[in-house]
């Protein structure tokens, strides 16, 4: 320990408790959903649920991750839980009316899936449902509220934009909410987008050619930028989870899942980071945070 009271850890020790905090994020967060299922108002706990618990799942794929230093699929993975983790924030705050658009773009796709086609060149390709099905009004009504004036499927369920949906949430829930997903929206959106799509700068990222004066490394480097970058994302993994919490907490009366996530959060700064609060250059980031 230092003198300030905070400790000091090499890079396997600090990532080792960076993972055990998400997993304690992670039962937690898993609790509060239970206890969810159980609450007597049941507007948005079937959406927001289904939600959380995509999101958890994807969590423990981040963990079996994160023990094996699989930096590049971490990051596409850690971009599903925070992706995930906005859309319930944002349910959360716009209500039952966003949440049933939600349901009836969920609805209509399941009709989509039974009948799907694709042409490349010459080539048709076509998978669907061997038998009848009979669409019911509220099928009929879905699938009209996402076909274009072109007879082409719609296919986002929102037209709000991710950082304005960020906003909106942040509106309702304060700096506390707004930072702990706008640290992952900047820290794993962008790469991950290169690594999902294949691009170059998406191998040239993993493979730490993108910084400058960065050459091809040796193993032993290549597992250190390897560590820093997975301590990072995790950490931002857990963030999303302390911002579904505080969120969802508040919005279905179990705030104590919200006080008890964040409380997580900060020590984990602390410890393992080096940082005080959210801010911090403790694993060589440096963070310009301006209000």
């Amino acid at each position: 320990m230092t003198n300030d009271g905070t400790a000091r850890f090499s890079s396997d020790e600090s990532l080792k408790g960076i993972i055990q905090y998400v997993e304690t994020e992670l039962e937690l967060c898993r609790d509060m959903m239970l206890r969810m299922l159980e609450t007597k108002d049941k507007s948005l706990v079937a959406e927001v649920s289904m939600l959380i618990w995509s999101a958890n799942d994807s969590v423990a794929t981040t963990l079996l991750l994160a023990n094996t230093l699989r930096m590049r699929d971490l990051y596409v993975i850690a971009r599903l839980v925070f992706e995930t983790t906005v859309n319930a924030c944002y349910l959360c705050v716009e209500g039952p009316d966003v949440a049933a658009k939600a349901f009836r773009h969920a609805l209509q796709k399941t009709v989509r899936d039974m009948d799907r086609t694709s042409r490349i060149g010459d080539q048709l390709l076509s998978v669907g449902f061997n038998g009848a099905v009979e669409l019911s009004d509220e099928l009929k009504d879905a699938l009209s509220e996402f076909t274009g004036r072109r007879n082409q499927e719609l296919r986002h369920w929102t037209d709000v934009a991710l950082r304005k949906r960020i906003e909106i949430v942040a509106a309702r829930f304060g700096e506390r909410v707004q930072t702990a997903l706008h640290f992952p929206l900047i820290a794993i959106y962008r790469h991950s987008s290169d690594i999902i799509h294949g691009t170059l700068f998406g191998a040239a990222f993993s493979m730490n050619m993108t910084n400058p004066g960065s050459p091809p490394m040796a193993e032993d480097q290549m597992r250190e930028f390897q560590l820093d970058h997975v301590r990072m994302v995790m950490l931002m993994v857990g963030w999303c989870l302390d911002a579904l919490m505080m969120v969802c907490g508040e919005m279905f009366g179990l705030s104590d899942f919200g006080d008890r996530s964040h409380e997580l959060s900060r020590q984990a700064v602390r410890s393992f980071v080096g940082g005080d609060e959210r801010g911090g250059d403790g694993m060589g980031w440096v963070v310009n945070f301006q209000r």
